[in-house]
Parts: structure tokens; C-alpha cells; sequence
């Protein structure tokens, strides 16, 4: 550190008085990265009236999409006149930027300002008068006032927001703006995207559409999915849906442009839907797809540090999501998915699985058994889906040839194209992988992967591509477990195999759970005590394991995650004193109440049989947060009169809720119902016991929990 040449002076201070010890110091000279400078397409909304432009959609002749018969020719036709619309009332520019964004300088106020000062400023420098430069400065103290107002008003009104995703996107912004630019080229980056399935797999997808549908069979009409027709109510309410900042796909066509006019809209684009539906075709327009490589990390370096985000034209979102309503209702319907399935389900969520895995190991420690576990590891799952054997099962799935027809026009022939500023790379074709930031993406993954657990004699829990499978044993009968989890993973990758999945070995983990005194007892802490093998590899074996976003240990303790919750809730805080000065105090409760108290309690009824002296470290970060709030030091009074539960009474609530959700949804999920207690006799106490939860010898799982918090409410 002493040769930096960063180093402006090394000295010391004495310290005679209060050590015998001198202080040396540094001073390092820091240079802050500047901001480099980009360009991009924006709309130009200055002139922008709201009234004119909807004022002059509906003059546009829609009528002539009747005259046509093919929805591609219609939706080109509809996509011409709203593009010209909107380009008249907002046309795209290309902008330099050379500063971060700044929404706030937008106001007209402070741009009239600046031009007035930048005038007076170049009127000072040719007369040298000293009242023009005094008039100057005095236009500059005011802007840099109104400037400053503005900010504060602009983040007073932003962080009111209560969405986590929406306050972190602008504190980022506005505390960390990206001063680095994607270094990979647009070109680079999509020939990766587009490649990475045939690069895990090592298959190429030579198959074409028409050689599947050759195979495909009709089955008994009775039992068959078909899509209905959709009326203009319907596509109103789904275009009212639309979140107002969806990015704009390939057409450029902003949702901010299509909410004013859906009445006008609604019934030229239901007649294009039901076209497609009676076609069973996918528009080529709303197959193509603008990519925002995602930074995953700090580093980077190489494209396989992106995410690919797939953004698609708004009007096919429409159109997604009106099939995703129908297929949903079928699934249901028909219980297609497994029971254990959670992922992208009505009713089911991460905590629900996570509580019945937590239940499970429970139920194992109850018993003096051990449990191990493998949590297996798919990449890339989304991206390497086979066109082939997804049309397979849908067929298997009962849904009829008309649907087959239509969403493999949906997969096939998808092309897209990444965009980074103003720099867009050509299209290339999407071989593999249902789109991710598309409506049907993920029920086609769940569809995809519904059978998976059938290939395991072991229970299997599936979130998505997260897969977890389990066995329970005597501690004396441990060979016969690992031997029948080694043939349930042998079988999961011969399965993932055949359905182009890449089954990731060296990220998939096992562990094996037990008591701490079992654990000591059997000297179950060893290494050598189980090994799992795969093929030729031996699975690693974990002490504590992160699954969808809740740290499991061995031996149940819930140390290793609390304070994980802690470190980052802390982080947090420490993020948002950045900010405290320009936010009055109900900014601050809701910056508290969306950005700390929601990682308190996510997954906060599955530890909740944590030891006290953790609850109390998580009651003195609750405490800090209340300080934050209002600006002094706070105690479990404060959180009281902020109208915040204090940890264990919020920890309790939840299972309260929970449990309330379990007796009265009917989406529950079925393997984590509440049973209630069953009355033999009419007596006096049967109504207060008629809604009691029945207890069971099961300690410390959700049963338990329902019973002691639910069974002592009020009735009333």
C-alpha cells in the first residue's frame, strides 16, 4: 500500500495524551468512475397530448383489417396504423446520455430554467457587465433550488411505492448507477444465448414441425383440450391487466400507448385472436423476441456472465395470456400436475414446499430416523426444453390436435434478437427452450416436467426446476436408503437424458439430517458415514444447503440462516441512511416495511421453533429498523406504536394465517392440509371444538404449529 500511486501523504499523529502509541495515517487520492457515456432509442413525449392522441386513433381506418383473411397480413396491417399514430404524437429519437438517469431533471419548470440560465450566462460573458453576471447567478441559485425540490418531491413520491422489486430498481439507481457498459458485442452475446442448449446437450434440434405433427394422433374428443374464442370484454380486460411498465418488444409499441385506447382496439385485436385460434397459428411478429442480457455478478467478462430476459411484442402477451387462462382451468380440472408440484401453482408457493420438507425432516427426528436428502441441480432447464417431447406429452395430456397445431407454431421458427443501447444484433432462430418473460413459459416448463416424479420410487418435491427427492431409515438400515436414492438418481438422469435436460452432477448435493445427539451418538458427522454415487461421480455432501432462498442445515438449527437475514437486513439499512435525509418518516416505514420486514418474514414459520436467543437478535434488527424510521434509538415500545408486530407475535401471526389459508382455499396444497379435530358426541363444548385443529404426536411441524397458535384465538 505504501508504493500505490494512489497515495497522496503518509503521516502521523502523536497520541501523547491517551497512548503510548503514535496514529499513522494515509490519504489516498480516489478518482470516482465516471459515468460513460451511451446512446438509446427513446420516445420523444414533449409535445405529447393524451386527448389528441386518442382523438386521432380512433379516426384510424381499423376497419380494413376485415378485408383481410390472414392474421399475419392483419396484425401487419394493425401494426402499421398504431405505429403511426404513436409515431405522430411520439416519435423515437436517439439520445446520448452522459450522466445517470435523472427522471427528475425532466421536469419543464427546470428545463425553462436552464435554458434561461445557460442565455443569460452567454449574455454575461459578452458584455462583462457585472448586473448580467449578478442576474445570472441569481437564475443559477434558483435552479440548483427548484433542482433540489424536485429531487426530493420525485423520491417522495417513487419510494411510497410498497413493491421491494420497484423501491430496489430506484435506490440502485439513484445510490449505484451502472457506470460500466456491456463490453460483449450484441452479436456475441445472442450467438451464445442461442447456442447454449446445443453446447450442454451436444444434440442439434434438426427436427422440423411438420415431421411431428405427421406423428400426432387424435384422441377421444370428449377428453380434449380445445381454445375457445375470446369476445371483446375479454381482450379489454386482459389489455387492463398489462403491467404499465412492461418494456416494449420488437413492434415498439409502449403499453403506455394501448391502455388509453383499448376500446378502440379491443375489437380489430379480438378478431385477430380469433382468427389465429380458428388457424391454429402464432403470428411471425409475436415470435420475436428482444433480449436484455441481465448482469448476473460484478465480473463481467464473458457472455456466460448474462442472462438472457426475452422481451415480446405487448400485443402477444394479450393473446398468452388468454390461453394461459384456458389451459389453466383445464389443468385443474383435470389434476394434471402432480401433487407435490409447486411451482407456478394457484394456492402453492416456495414456503409451502420448503414447510413440507421442513415437516418431513421433522417427522424423521420424531422418530429417531435419519433423512437424506439430494437436491438435485438442472442447467439451463428453460433453455434446453426439446420442441419434440414437449408436443409429446401434451398430446399424452389429453389436449386436442387443434392446440397441438397452434402452440407448435407458438415454439417453432422463434427468432430473437439482443439489444444493448443502441446496438442490436441480427435474429437468429430459437432451436430449444420455452421463452423466459413469456406468459406461457413456465406452465409449458411445469407441463414438460410433470412427470418426473413418477421415475422415483423415493417422494420427490419439484419447484420449477428445483428437485428434491428423500428417504427416511433407521440409522442401522442407512446402506438400504442410499442404495434405493442411488437408483431414483440413476433413473432422474437417464429421464432428464431423454428430455434434453442436463442433469448438473457436480452442483447436485445431498445431505443427511438428524438430531445432534444422533448425529454424535452415530457419528453421523463424518464423511465416510454414506457415499453417494451417480455413474462415475460421488455426489458432495453439504452441511448447510440454500434452497429456494432458506439455509437448511443438518441438524435442523436455523443459526446459518437467521444470520445470513441479519447480514443482509443490516446491509440494507445501512444502504438506505443514504437516503434518510430526502425522506419524511411515512417514506421511511415503507422503505422499512418492503425492504427489511419482508425478508423477516419470508419462510419466518419455518424456523420459528428457533431458540429464543435468535429470535431476540432478529427483535434488536427489528428494533434497529424502528430507529431508522424515527431517527432515534428504539425498543420493542417504538415497534409497538410504528403498528408492527413485534418477532415472536409476527411469527405467529403467520402461522395463524396460514393456517387460515389451509382450512378455507381450496388451492391448497393437498400434501400440507390442517386436519380438524373430529367430534364423537354433541356436547356442550362441541362448537369451540368444531373449530379446533387436532393435535398430533408430531412435534414441531405445521400440524403442531396450526394447533397451539390456532386452536387458543377467539372464536368470534
Amino acid at each position: 500500500m505504501t508504493t500505490s500511486a494512489q497515495i497522496y501523504m503518509i503521516s502521523v499523529i502523536a497520541c501523547d495524551e491517551i497512548s503510548d502509541h503514535d496514529a499513522p495515517f494515509v490519504i489516498l487520492k480516489i478518482k470516482k468512475q465516471p459515468y460513460e457515456p451511451r446512446y438509446k432509442y427513446v420516445r420523444d413525449e414533449k409535445s405529447f397530448i393524451l386527448n389528441d392522441y386518442i382523438s386521432d386513433f380512433n379516426e384510424l381506418p381499423l376497419n380494413v383489417i376485415y378485408s383481410f383473411d390472414d392474421p399475419e397480413e392483419q396484425l401487419d396491417v394493425l401494426n402499421d396504423l398504431i405505429l403511426s399514430c404513436i409515431n405522430q404524437h411520439a416519435p423515437i429519437k436517439r439520445r446520448k446520455f452522459t450522466r445517470p438517469p435523472a427522471p427528475w431533471m425532466n421536469c419543464k419548470s427546470i428545463v425553462k430554467l436552464q435554458h434561461k440560465r445557460d442565455q443569460l450566462r452567454k449574455n454575461a460573458h459578452e458584455s462583462h457587465n457585472e448586473s448580467d453576471w449578478s442576474l445570472f447567478r441569481e437564475t443559477r441559485n434558483l435552479l440548483k433550488k427548484n433542482i433540489k425540490l424536485t429531487k426530493r418531491n420525485f423520491l417522495k413520491s417513487a419510494l411510497s411505492s410498497k413493491k421491494p422489486k420497484e423501491l430496489w430498481k430506484l435506490i440502485n439507481r439513484i445510490l449505484k448507477p451502472n457506470p460500466k457498459q456491456i463490453i460483449i458485442s450484441p452479436t456475441d452475446l445472442n450467438e451464445h444465448f442461442t447456442s447454449i442448449a446445443t453446447k450442454l446437450t451436444g444434440k442439434e434440434n434438426t427436427t422440423s414441425v411438420n415431421s411431428i405433427l405427421e406423428n400426432v394422433i387424435e384422441n377421444d374428443d370428449s377428453l380434449l383440450f380445445s381454445l375457445q374464442e375470446v369476445s371483446y370484454n375479454c381482450i379489454i380486460e386482459e389489455i387492463s391487466k398489462l403491467r404499465n411498465d412492461c418494456s416494449t418488444g420488437f413492434d415498439n409499441i409502449p403499453v403506455r400507448f394501448i391502455k388509453p385506447v383499448a376500446e378502440h382496439l379491443s375489437s380489430p385485436l379480438a378478431h385477430i385472436i380469433n382468427n389465429c385460434i380458428g388457424k391454429n397459428v402464432f403470428p411471425r411478429s409475436w415470435k420475436i423476441a428482444r433480449v436484455c442480457p441481465i448482469p448476473k455478478s460484478n465480473n463481467l467478462l464473458h457472455a456466460v456472465d448474462y442472462r438472457p430476459i426475452s422481451v415480446l411484442p405487448i400485443l402477444s402477451k394479450t393473446f398468452e395470456r388468454i390461453i394461459l387462462s384456458q389451459i389453466s382451468s383445464f389443468i385443474d380440472a383435470n389434476n394434471i400436475y402432480k401433487s407435490t408440484q409447486s411451482g407456478y401453482r394457484q394456492g402453492h408457493s416456495s414456503i409451502s414446499l420448503l414447510l413440507k420438507l421442513r415437516d418431513e425432516i421433522q417427522k424423521s427426528m420424531n422418530n429417531s430416523e435419519i433423512m437424506i436428502a439430494i437436491f438435485a441441480d438442472l442447467s439451463k432447464a428453460f433453455d434446453t426444453v426439446n420442441y419434440k417431447r414437449l408436443i409429446e406429452k401434451l398430446v399424452s395430456l389429453k389436449f386436442s390436435i387443434a392446440f397441438i397445431y397452434l402452440i407448435s407454431n407458438y415454439l417453432f421458427e422463434r427468432q430473437q434478437f439482443v439489444q444493448v443501447n443502441d446496438k442490436r444484433s441480427t435474429k437468429r432462430k430459437v432451436k430449444f427452450g420455452v421463452p423466459q418473460g413469456s406468459i406461457l413459459g413456465p406452465v409449458l416448463f411445469n407441463l414438460y416436467v410433470s412427470d418426473m416424479s413418477e421415475h422415483t420410487s423415493s417422494p420427490c418435491l419439484q419447484f420449477a426446476d428445483d428437485t428434491t427427492i428423500y428417504q427416511s431409515s433407521k440409522v442401522c438400515h442407512i446402506d438400504t436408503c442410499v442404495t434405493n436414492l442411488e437408483k431414483d438418481i440413476q433413473t432422474l438422469k437417464k429421464w432428464s437424458d431423454d428430455s434434453n435436460l442436463v442433469f448438473n452432477l457436480k452442483k447436485t448435493k445431498t445431505m443427511l439430517f438428524s438430531t445432534g445427539k444422533m448425529s454424535r451418538v452415530h457419528s453421523l458427522a463424518n464423511e465416510n458415514t454414506y457415499q453417494l454415487i451417480c455413474g462415475k461421480s460421488h455426489l458432495e455432501r453439504e452441511k448447510n444447503m440454500k434452497l429456494l432462498g432458506i439455509t437448511f442445515n443438518e441438524n435442523l438449527s436455523w443459526k446459518h440462516h437467521i444470520m445470513s437475514v441479519l447480514s443482509n437486513c443490516y446491509g440494507t439499512l445501512r444502504k438506505l441512511k443514504q437516503i434518510k435525509r430526502c425522506s419524511p418518516f411515512y417514506i421511511k416505514k415503507n422503505l422499512v416495511e418492503a425492504l427489511i420486514l419482508t425478508k423477516i418474514d419470508y419462510g419466518s414459520i419455518i424456523y420459528q421453533n428457533c431458540p429464543i436467543y435468535l429470535k431476540k437478535r432478529l427483535q434488536r434488527l427489528q428494533n434497529a429498523a424502528a430507529g431508522f424510521v424515527l431517527g432515534r434509538y428504539a425498543s420493542v415500545s417504538d415497534v409497538l406504536d410504528l403498528n408492527w408486530l413485534p418477532i415472536i407475535e409476527r411469527m405467529d401471526f403467520i402461522v395463524a394465517k396460514m393456517t387460515f389459508k389451509a382450512l378455507r382455499n381450496t388451492s391448497w396444497p393437498q400434501y400440507l392440509q390442517v386436519r380438524k379435530r373430529t367430534i364423537v358426541r354433541n356436547l356442550r363444548s362441541s362448537l369451540a371444538a368444531s373449530t379446533e385443529i387436532e393435535r398430533f404426536n408430531e412435534n414441531n411441524t405445521f400440524q403442531d404449529q396450526a394447533a397451539k397458535i390456532y386452536n387458543h384465538m377467539p372464536i368470534e
